[in-house]
């Protein structure tokens, strides 16, 4: 995707016969993607970010359960790590580690729905993505969510992978400020618009509304006051489906917003 730092030369440097580069000007990550997945030939494909690690033996478990499944798409573990995943390394199994439904998977999560999802957690068998489609170019921020989404809801089902670990960089401040951008903040909430359509149209119940409320109410206050217009209309999702009284935040922050109102303890 245009990288200006040593990739290129860097793979060049393994010598292995297996690798084939492929340079572009920058366009964009799901571009580079869908450029990627097009030049590809595999039975599986597996999207991953330079910035994050996986477990030696990860896809090699995935590609295990996927052999005799092949309708299926392949789940881990994912670790979150801020300089070391040797060192300090964290997880919280959520409910959604064990063999799921596509839905059943992307509502459950922590009990709260729609939570970790970049797409190097999972092994998509490459027909599924053929059907389903390809990463949107429109987007940017959160991505994930609406891609993940659409490719799990085309399969029959989500089985997990135990011990196959996705370490997942935080803390990495470039990508933090620049979420706050105007364009990023318009695919974000892009993304989230798509995903609760096809959530909707899959299951439009109780259950799916709160977990969708949720999220809407979540991202209505991540991201206020940086974009009050789309601030509002999140709320107007969140109310719509129903509402939601969750703050993305506990400790002190919590207390205060008790006190104060949560406006007052992000602004």
């Amino acid at each position: 995707d245009g990288s200006t730092d040593r990739t290129e030369a860097l793979v060049k440097e393994l010598e292995d016969s297996r690798l084939t580069i492929i340079t572009t000007n920058n366009q964009g990550q799901s571009a580079a993607n869908n450029l990627g997945f097009s030049r590809s030939s595999g039975d599986f494909v597996k999207f991953f970010d330079a910035d994050d690690i996986l477990s030696p033996d990860h896809i090699q478990r995935q590609v295990n359960r996927l052999l005799n499944s092949p309708d299926s798409v392949a789940s881990g573990e994912v670790w979150r790590f801020w300089k070391s995943p040797a060192a300090d390394a964290l997880y919280e199994p959520p409910a959604n580690w064990q063999d799921l439904e596509p839905l059943d998977w992307l509502i459950l999560d922590d009990g709260k729905g729609l939570g970790m999802m970049p797409a190097g957690l999972f092994l998509f068998p490459s027909p599924i993505v053929k059907k389903a489609g390809g990463w949107d170019e429109s987007l940017t921020l959160i991505n994930d969510m609406e891609f993940c989404t659409r490719i799990l809801l085309s399969s029959q089902k989500v089985l997990f992978c135990k011990d196959a670990r996705l370490f997942y960089r935080s803390g990495l401040q470039n990508n933090l400020s620049a979420q706050f951008e105007r364009r990023y903040l318009v695919s974000s909430f892009k993304s989230l618009e798509k995903t609760t359509a096809m959530l909707l149209e899959q299951e439009d119940t109780a259950r799916v509304k709160s977990v969708l409320a949720r999220y809407w109410r979540l991202w209505s206050i991540r991201y206020f006051p940086a974009a009050p217009a789309l601030y509002q209309k999140a709320e107007d999702w969140a109310v719509r489906l129903g509402g939601s009284d969750d703050l993305p935040f506990g400790g002190i922050s919590l207390k205060l917003s008790k006190l104060f109102g949560w406006k007052m303890v992000v602004s």
